[in-house]
């Protein structure tokens, strides 16, 4: 009879513990589950602000790009005809036609000089939070190869001509043309003269390159904002 009470004590304290251990590990796998949920909610909550902040920077990036564009547009027209222009007082100086006066246009034209003001300050606010907020891996290259080369190397190819033309260019004009008018255009002082100035055709023809190298970079340039703003509508949309 004894041991039969005793056993049932036994089983009883087993039965607690037993219990005890359930009813912990109850608690222990509610309170893990959740943390898990109030990381993953924190986590969901954290990547939906770096989404919302990717989405207004490149709104606000696509605003500079179409900006730029706009001024790439406005400096391929001034080097296409400046272009134009150094080809054909090349080809006066170069031949023995008579002077006429849609000639002055163009020996004007050989002083104009284009400086590409790109917008950056979105880039840069980029740049402070981190480029790779941008998740699109092709939109980050892309903009990265824009603003770190290609604006980088136009600026570089500009601060050249830019030097070419007030210290070099002018320098020959002033000695062979004279201005005519506001709009600066230009007749020679003597015809023959600037014909027989080894100088002054040689600077045409730096002028000439430049314009050119210029022209070729602005519509490479222009290409890249074209399809980096494609690329951002697309993203945004």
């Amino acid at each position: 009879m004894l041991r039969f009470v005793f056993n049932n004590k036994e089983e009883g304290a087993v039965k607690q513990v037993r219990t005890f251990w359930i009813y912990a590990l109850g608690e222990f796998a509610l309170v893990f589950l959740g943390i898990l949920i109030a990381l993953q909610v924190d986590n969901w909550n954290q990547d939906r602000r770096v989404r919302k902040l990717e989405t207004v920077m490149l709104g606000e990036l696509l605003v500079n790009l179409k900006s730029d564009l706009d001024d790439v547009n406005s400096n391929i027209d001034i080097q296409t005809s400046s272009l134009a222009s150094a080809q054909i007082t090349l080809d006066f100086i170069d031949g023995d036609g008579p002077w006429h006066d849609s000639l002055s246009t163009h020996f004007g034209n050989l002083s104009d000089a284009t400086i590409f003001y790109e917008n950056i300050s979105s880039y840069e606010s980029l740049k402070s939070l981190g480029i790779d907020l941008i998740s699109n891996d092709s939109i980050r290259q892309q903009i990265t190869h824009l603003y770190a080369v290609s604006y980088e190397l136009m600026a570089t190819l500009e601060e050249r001509a830019l030097t070419h033309t007030y210290e070099t260019m002018n320098a020959s004009i002033a000695q062979h043309l004279y201005m005519v008018d506001i709009l600066s255009s230009y007749i020679p002082l003597d015809v023959s003269r600037l014909r027989e100035s080894n100088e002054f055709r040689h600077n045409q023809l730096i002028f000439l390159a430049f314009s050119a190298l210029q022209l070729g970079t602005y519509n490479n340039i222009k290409d890249e904002l074209l399809n980096l703003i494609e690329l951002i509508e697309k993203e945004l949309s």
